[in-house]
């Protein structure tokens, strides 16, 4: 890339790669994102060795998504207010001792139901102050050009980690008791509290003068909530993420029970349908940059978001000999629409979000994307027990592409470019002035 002084300067994607804080970064979270994976695909096998039945993994799944529901606002209220980089350390050295505390226990045949439930919950709202504060901290570290690629980067190892980390779970499991696995995710946890104890330099705390009346009594509470709904971008988002997820939580929840029942799967072949489908989240992470290049973000958002509910579709109408065919292809579009669409509301967020309240801007967003997962699950057992499976399958279908109205309508289906930041929604003169709203090309190119 040839600025104006007519050198050759690294463009933005190789600028990230050249930032040790960010190398470290990508490493810890690519290995406790595959270290997670192993742990989530365990622990429910570990309630079953207890002797608990199906329902008590469904209070299990419950347990771990309370948290989120309970604390996320909390958690992005606390991510204003102070730096994020040691409560993230905090939060994966907590995780790492509860993780090993399980081990403890299930290798002294001392674990409970009830023992477990409660590691859950403390996991659970670890993992909420840690993911909060992840989002705070890239936009702290990061020039906005290099957002894109960071996310990018990230979230390739997220996506490279649902395939991994099953796989290695199941070779362990062949190989080692089951309590035993957990020591890959007690250790994964580990590395990424290093990693981050070794980086020099995170996003600061926002200190009380510069954020002004933001930060004092009830306004602090809903300073996240006010930036969401003020904002063009942001609330539609938000209304989005609900939405979806509350279709996603009725898909989610019985896509596998479908393939089953209805379709009449074996579980091993279920169980290879369901990896070949995960392909799809790794898919939209790789082409998302190419895409987005030639689209604009706004264009790729939305049609992330229509490929992910075509992808429902095709699943819920999938029958006779094609139907293994169609159900491979349908998850691999779901999940390439929602890591494509998912990327761009990432960076779309951390672009527009002044760094006052980005915390609290992610607590919202994330708690409007987490309380209708278990609604959703909700409203697929009502569906099905009313219906069968393929129609419930099919309502959520008709209910994902529905959702996609709410971002084809608003002013993002339009953003091509970085847009600029957005004033504090507050009373008064903006706290935080917005760039000058210059086309910024999106994603960066590496070769730039």
């Amino acid at each position: 890339m040839t600025s104006g002084d007519g050198l050759r300067h690294p463009g933005p994607g190789r600028a990230v790669w050249a930032d040790r804080d960010f190398r470290l970064l990508w490493s810890g979270q690519a290995t406790a994102q595959v270290g997670g994976q192993v742990g989530q695909f365990v622990l429910p096998l570990l309630v079953l060795q207890l002797g608990a039945g199906a329902g008590t993994v469904g209070l299990l799944r419950a347990a771990s998504l309370l948290p989120h529901l309970l604390f996320s606002l909390p958690a992005g209220h606390l991510a204003d207010r102070t730096e994020v980089r040691p409560l993230m350390m905090w939060a994966d050295w907590i995780r790492c001792l509860t993780m090993l505390t399980v081990m403890l226990l299930a290798s002294l045949h001392m674990l409970t139901v009830w023992q477990l439930l409660v590691a859950v919950m403390v996991l659970g709202v670890c993992t909420v102050i840690f993911d909060i504060s992840y989002y705070s901290l890239l936009p702290g570290m990061l020039l906005r050009e290099q957002l894109g690629t960071a996310n990018f980067a990230l979230e390739a190892a997220r996506s490279f980690a649902t395939l991994a980390g099953p796989a290695l779970a199941g070779l362990l499991l062949g190989l080692l008791p089951l309590w035993a696995a957990l020591t890959v995710d007690a250790a994964a946890l580990a590395v990424s509290a290093a990693t981050l104890m070794a980086m020099r330099r995170g996003r600061p705390a926002v200190s009380g003068a510069r954020s002004g009346p933001v930060d004092t009594g009830k306004r602090a509470l809903a300073a996240g909530w006010l930036q969401v709904w003020h904002s063009p971008v942001l609330r539609p988002s938000m209304l989005y993420l609900g939405f979806r997820n509350l279709f996603a939580g009725i898909f989610s929840t019985y896509v596998l029970v479908f393939q089953v029942r209805e379709l009449g799967f074996s579980v091993t072949r279920a169980a290879m349908v369901e990896l070949l489908g995960n392909g799809g989240f790794l898919l939209g992470v790789l082409v998302g940059g190419w895409v987005s290049r030639r689209m604009g973000i706004g264009p790729q958002l939305c049609g992330g978001a229509l490929l992910s509910a075509l992808g429902i579709a095709v699943v819920s109408l999938a029958r006779g000999d094609a139907a293994m065919a169609m159900t491979v292809g349908g998850l691999i579009a779901y999940g390439l629409g929602v890591a494509s669409s998912n990327l761009q509301n990432v960076v779309l967020r951390q672009a527009v979000t002044p760094p006052e309240v980005m915390g609290r801007v992610s607590a919202v967003l994330r708690l409007a994307a987490y309380g209708t997962l278990p609604a959703g699950a909700a409203l697929g057992a009502l569906t099905t027990s009313l219906w069968g499976l393929r129609p419930s399958l099919q309502f959520a279908a008709v209910g994902a592409l529905l959702t996609t109205a709410i971002l084809v309508f608003s002013g993002i289906r339009t953003i091509r470019a970085l847009p600029p930041t957005e004033p504090l929604s507050i009373a008064g003169p903006p706290l935080v002035p917005a760039p000058a709203a210059g086309d910024i090309p999106f994603p960066p190119s590496a070769s730039s």
